[in-house]
């Protein structure tokens, strides 16, 4: 009787362990973003100074801390990136409003000093969210963020004409409320980026932070 108490208890104890494990692994899996790529480690950036579109300075040390951001390079001759991304952006933060959820800051870095000017970009951004923040400035200033980041632009001058296109990246870049890259989006300009899903990622990707924030990576 003694021994078939213990062999219950037994498998009572692995049972239970067992239950445990597979509760973590859920409640893991419910964290995983399903196409954002989220860092193990956050990756500090530098300090950098930029001018949004109200031609007011934008100073990183400041402006990144205390919420989360979405990051996007991008430039206003654009003519198909950068609208559909934006446009992409608008539903996000509309779906992440109506569900009562704290709003990153969305933040539309321009490659292009030479033709955005704030007044250019603040016109640009009204026909997609005015609270969106548009940012500009001197090359140099940009290059710090950019090489951080590892991303490359280029211009391509169209034969026979004055205007040209820049060839940029199309990551969206999660910063969070301590100024870091914490997780990136890729494709957004893709139609099959659904828009609900990309809500979703983003509200486990600050989830998985508040709940357990990154190391630094060195």
């Amino acid at each position: 009787m003694l021994k078939l108490m213990l062999r219950v208890l037994v498998f009572s104890v692995v049972i239970f362990s067992g239950a445990i494990v597979l509760l973590q692994g859920t409640k893991k899996a419910s964290l995983d973003p399903e196409i954002a790529t989220v860092y193990e480690e956050a990756l500090p950036l530098p300090e950098f100074t930029l001018m949004d579109q109200k031609g007011l300075g934008f100073h990183s040390n400041e402006r990144l801390l205390g919420h989360f951001s979405l990051m996007f390079f991008g430039f206003t001759h654009c003519p198909d990136i950068c609208p559909l991304t934006l446009q992409k952006l608008v539903t996000v933060t509309s779906n992440l409003e109506s569900q009562g959820a704290n709003l990153p800051e969305v933040l539309f870095v321009s490659v292009d000093s030479n033709r955005d000017t704030p007044e250019r970009i603040d016109s640009y951004l009204d026909s997609f969210n005015p609270k969106f923040v548009g940012l500009t400035g001197n090359p140099s200033a940009l290059q710090v963020l950019l090489s951080k980041l590892g991303l490359t632009t280029q211009i391509h001058q169209h034969p026979g004409q004055q205007d040209y296109t820049v060839i940029h990246n199309s990551t969206v870049f999660v910063i969070s409320p301590k100024g870091e890259l914490i997780a990136t989006f890729s494709g957004l300009d893709n139609a099959a980026a659904n828009t609900a899903t990309i809500s979703e990622d983003f509200l486990k990707i600050r989830k998985r932070y508040l709940a357990h924030p990154p190391r630094l990576a060195t």
